[in-house]
């Protein structure tokens, strides 16, 4: 588990995204008691923060800049919530307060399900429901970020086949890429990629019905 941290932590590497998934995934270790994965976590970060220190001895703050430049230039334009919801508050004055509203309860939510007995003998489930949901709440990402969901899609594949069958498995396989290539049309005539966010949205939805059905039987 502590090498396991240790590696993990190299997502901080890309801190928009890898914060939200490290913190989870801290959080689902907390919860299993898992203290040598934490340990390994924190000290795989701060070698990075060193790492860089040695390079830049200010870039921490540099970085911050940037990212608040970054946060607010494109807001508004990637594919997480955040985008979404500003798309749907557009020219109101509310879309931050309200993003921040439904990322916290997209991580209430997250926090609740790594909370569940079955995560404790189902790490790969625990990774299909914390991918998503990061990609969801973070600050800013790209589409090609999602890629992450391979590792949902694996896992929820590797369910749906034994419950209703591999050709059952592979038309879901199937609807998801069609959704992705639906949205990059739709990308192409509005100009932004914004409303990708389903992707991750979908398959975070498809994890927590598959867990909550695993739970009931």
């Amino acid at each position: 588990m502590f090498w396991g941290g240790f590696a993990l932590s190299l997502l901080a590497l890309k801190p928009s995204i890898g914060l939200p998934i490290l913190a989870f995934v801290g959080i689902w270790l907390l919860f299993r008691k898992q203290w040598s994965g934490i340990l390994g976590i924190a000290l795989g970060c701060v070698a990075l923060l060193l790492i860089g220190v040695l390079v830049n001895p200010s870039w921490v703050i540099d970085y911050i800049n940037i990212g608040g430049d970054s946060f607010s230039k494109y807001f508004g334009l990637h594919p997480t919530l955040w985008g979404a919801v500003d798309k749907i508050f557009i020219q109101d004055g509310r879309s931050l307060m309200a993003g921040a509203i439904i990322c916290l309860v997209i991580f209430m939510v997250e926090v609740y399900v790594l909370n569940g007995k079955r995560f404790s003998r189902e790490p790969l489930d625990a990774f299909a429901s914390i991918l998503p949901a990061g990609l969801l709440i973070a600050p800013y990402s790209w589409s090609y970020d999602q890629i992450l969901l391979a590792v949902p899609l694996i896992c929820l594949m590797s369910r749906i086949a034994p419950w209703q069958g591999d050709k059952i498995a592979v038309l879901f396989l199937f609807g998801i890429v069609a959704l992705s290539i639906f949205l990059v049309l739709v990308a192409h005539a509005i100009h932004h990629d914004v409303w990708s966010f389903l992707n991750s949205f979908v398959v975070w939805i498809f994890v927590l019905r598959l867990i909550r059905r695993d739970d009931r039987r």
